[in-house]
């Protein structure tokens, strides 16, 4: 049980208690309606399934999840427990007896006088479509003053801005059934289409209501964006012309394959219609600061310093000889730079020679430097300039520790204040790329003191990006000794920059693998002959869930051989519930959950999770899980599309390499969905365990991943461990459609949007300029952004009572 509920004890009396250990009320609520509640005082986390009989017949069935007062006043859970069902008027009036009881259960609940709860299905509910636009219901009253047209009053952020009516027919499942309901499609103003994230609230008001009610039972967080595609062509092709009329089906056509968003293809196009950078002065005494650009190599350096304008900057370009990847350098002829013509300049810009600075891009990094006085380096996206002249854009991660040591990513383009790069060469940095990693020789670094510049500042060549595989081992090497931390380099296999892989030392404590198999026995004999061999060469103890009854014939030879085995017996568990038993009996200093349907596919899978939980600061580390077909089903999830989470490169090859090679090295992101992860048990003993109350199946590990992302603490997938779900569509494939699961994901998901809403609204993970929705990092978003300086900051959460 969740340790954030209360003891049984402590849990008010209410209800009338049944023989299977629930607590109900059931009875007579409204015109043609029934209602009431049923809960587990044992477990209030587990929602019910009820069934409605006219006359000893089932007639209809719901889920009892609806908010109910009586219970949230009294303390119990989270106050969902109730329940409400419609009786068409034909059957109301010819029925005789009316029962409800649960799901496949005998039992019926007792007659009661129910007080009517309020949530979605009472009144009426609201989806977000996306953008502006808003569609929903309310229910219709059958008579007096309330059965003229509802009128729907819209406020955002406080403030009533639409009044609408329900003039529509439609259907809407309530409380199990399909039931005619006043629908309504509006679209908000275009003043809140400005990137920032707004409170909606709908309402329905009556003199039967006593009062305006919530329309869904909850307030709606939405972002929205202009769209200026259309503009910009409205403006260059005017109305009389029959050219316009042309390009407006080219429009149609366009924003339906690409809603929001433009391929890769269109980059030059995107960048010709970003937005220009703001003019605005610098503060006092910035502008009298000199910048210092120190270009690595001689090949292409009339190319960088051809049209280099300042715009008012102050600056002094040096170039240094390098080695043919344009990464190593000799510090002497840097320190004699530093003492000499740059012996004024307050920060220096690092860049490869060929590379080209964009205009204005000075001047950016000027006024980044002047905002942000704690920062002490700055790194930049680039755009990647192939043999022919196109170009690429390669967007970054505010922060990423992991993809630092094996990619050193932000090394091509970044910038150092004066006092740190002289540091940096006391400690002996002769590579960009140990320019770049050595802020992290510092522990803790100060909030603020890497900034990110989202957007391309420079084009480098590509060529040059893909060199320096020797340099950045070398530097990764030299950072991990410096902090202490045993572990071994390898160069792995990069396409559009270095790659190395880092291995840190096994530690040297007691681990724990926990494995599911009652919700998929079918494979457990399969699942574990993947995954124990690992585990006998750690000598780790093992937990697994089984179903009740007799154990599998089949797995006896494989378990005995394992000293420490632990077996629970459970019927269809759930993820939430087994963690939190397994987080209190775990003897384990790491534990390694596997869900029933997973298979690894390679020997060293669990030492290469356990080691990348000793990197600094990790909270947990996933593999790569891919389908029975080898498509990636899960690498971690990016937040933001639709203020939603999705798995990022869903649907990719294994081979696939990923946007900026993210699929062949380890990297951190923002969201795991903890079906196959390493983490510390005493870490998310400290969290209060997983929150099963609230996210009880869909967005469980999710919110355990920013909770602990809350705490400063670093989530990895990592591509050197790779498992394979056998049944990768349990969830998502139910979750389609108007199933009850629908429902549920839809409730969890405004749970989501309520504490996370900071989040969601901003993934410092993922870069502004990418696509908004559908598959993460697979197209540019639209209309084109000009984002702001970014810090990589722990963002914590937002609360709110239980039952609102």
């Amino acid at each position: 049980m969740n340790s954030a509920l209360p003891a049984p004890s402590e849990i008010v009396e209410i209800g009338v208690p049944m023989a299977c250990g629930v607590r109900a009320a059931f009875g007579a609520s409204g015109d043609y309606g029934f209602s009431g509640f049923v809960m587990d005082p044992e477990d209030l986390t587990r929602r019910h399934v009820i069934e409605l009989l006219v006359d000893g017949v089932p007639t209809q069935v719901t889920r009892a999840d609806l908010y109910h007062p009586a219970l949230a006043e009294a303390g119990v859970g989270d106050g969902c427990y109730g329940f409400q069902f419609i009786v068409p008027a034909p059957v109301y009036a010819s029925a005789t007896r009316f029962e409800a009881r649960l799901a496949n259960v005998e039992e019926h609940l007792p007659l009661t006088e129910p007080v009517e709860p309020t949530g979605e299905a009472a009144r009426g509910q609201v989806e977000w479509l996306g953008n502006l636009r808003f569609r929903g219901w309310v229910r219709q009253p059958a008579s007096g003053e309330d059965a003229s047209t509802p009128r729907i009053l819209v406020s955002v952020d406080g403030t009533a801005v639409m009044d609408v009516p329900a003039d529509r027919w439609s259907g809407a499942f309530a409380d199990g059934v399909l039931q005619p309901v006043r629908g309504f499609d509006l679209e908000l103003p275009d003043t809140f289409a400005d990137g920032r994230l707004h409170q909606a609230v709908f309402t329905v008001a009556g003199p039967s209501l006593g009062g305006p009610q919530m329309v869904g039972g909850t307030a709606i967080a939405f972002l929205a964006f202009g769209d200026a595609l259309r503009a910009l062509f409205d403006g260059r092709f005017p109305e009389e012309e029959l050219e316009r009329h042309r390009e407006a089906i080219r429009i149609e056509l366009h924003e339906k394959l690409f809603p929001r968003s433009l391929p890769f293809t269109q980059y030059a196009a995107w960048r010709a219609a970003q937005p220009p950078e703001p003019t605005r002065p610098l503060p006092d005494g910035a502008a009298a600061d000199q910048l210092a650009l120190v270009f690595l190599g001689e090949d292409g350096l009339d190319t960088s310093l051809h049209g280099l304008d300042g715009a008012g900057v102050q600056w002094v370009a040096g170039a240094l000889p390098s080695d043919s990847a344009k990464a190593n350098f000799d510090p002497g002829p840097l320190g004699e730079f530093m003492a000499g013509e740059a012996q004024s300049s307050t920060a220096f810009v690092f860049l490869p020679a060929g590379a080209r600075i964009r205009p204005g891009g000075l001047t950016r990094i000027a006024q980044a430097l002047a905002d942000h006085p704690r920062a002490i380096m700055l790194f930049a996206d680039v755009d990647v300039e192939e043999a022919d002249g196109t170009l690429w854009p390669l967007a970054f991660p505010a922060a990423d520790y992991e993809r630092t040591l094996e990619q050193g990513f932000a090394a091509r383009c970044f910038v150092l204040r004066t006092p740190a790069l002289r540091t940096a060469l006391k400690r002996g940095a002769n590579t960009v790329f140990r320019l770049a990693n050595f802020l992290y020789d510092f522990y803790p670094l100060p909030v603020g003191a890497i900034v990110h510049l989202p957007g391309a500042l420079a084009s480098v060549p590509a060529a040059c990006l893909r060199r320096g595989h020797a340099s950045l081992n070398r530097a990764t090497a030299e950072h991990l000794a410096t902090i202490k931390q045993a572990a071994r380099q390898a160069i792995a296999i990069g396409e559009c920059l270095p790659a190395v892989r880092v291995a840190r030392a096994p530690p040297r404590e007691r681990v724990t693998l926990v494995m599911d198999a009652a919700s998929y026995p079918a494979l457990a004999e399969r699942c574990l002959r993947a995954a124990l061999p690992a585990l006998r060469r750690v000598d780790g103890e093992l937990i697994i869930i089984l179903p009740p009854g007799k154990v599998n014939p089949a797995l006896a030879p494989l378990l005995s051989p394992l000293a420490k085995v632990k077996v629970l017996q459970r019927a269809n568990p759930r993820t939430v519930e087994i963690f939190n038993t397994v987080l209190s009996g775990a003897e384990g200093q790491s534990v390694i959950f596997l869900s029933g349907a997973m298979a690894p596919l390679n020997e060293d899978w669990l030492d290469e999770l356990r080691c990348r939980l000793e990197g600094r600061d990790t909270g947990a580390v996933a593999p790569l899980v891919v389908d029975p077909e080898d498509n990636i089903y899960d690498a971690g999830y990016v937040l933001g599309s639709n203020l939603d989470a999705v798995r990022a490169f869903a649907g990719r090859r294994i081979s696939d390499p990923g946007y900026g090679d993210m699929l062949r090295i380890a990297h951190e992101v923002s969201a795991l969905s903890f079906d196959c992860v390493a983490v510390r048990p005493a870490l998310l003993r400290d969290l209060g365990g997983m929150d099963g109350l609230r996210f009880p199946v869909f967005f469980t590990g999710i919110d355990a991943s920013l909770r602990l992302r809350a705490r400063g603490k670093r989530l990895v997938v990592t591509p050197n461990a790779v498992v394979r779900d056998l049944a990768p569509a349990r969830i998502a494939t139910a979750a389609l459609g108007r199933s009850p699961l629908a429902a549920a994901r839809a409730r969890e998901l405004r749970g989501l949007r309520w504490r996370w809403s900071n989040v969601l609204a901003e993934d410092l993970l993922y870069n502004p300029v990418l696509n908004r929705e559908g598959a993460p990092y697979s197209a540019l978003c639209w209309p084109p952004v000009r984002p702001m300086p970014r810090v990589a900051e722990a963002q914590p959460p937002m609360t709110w009572p239980a039952g609102l």
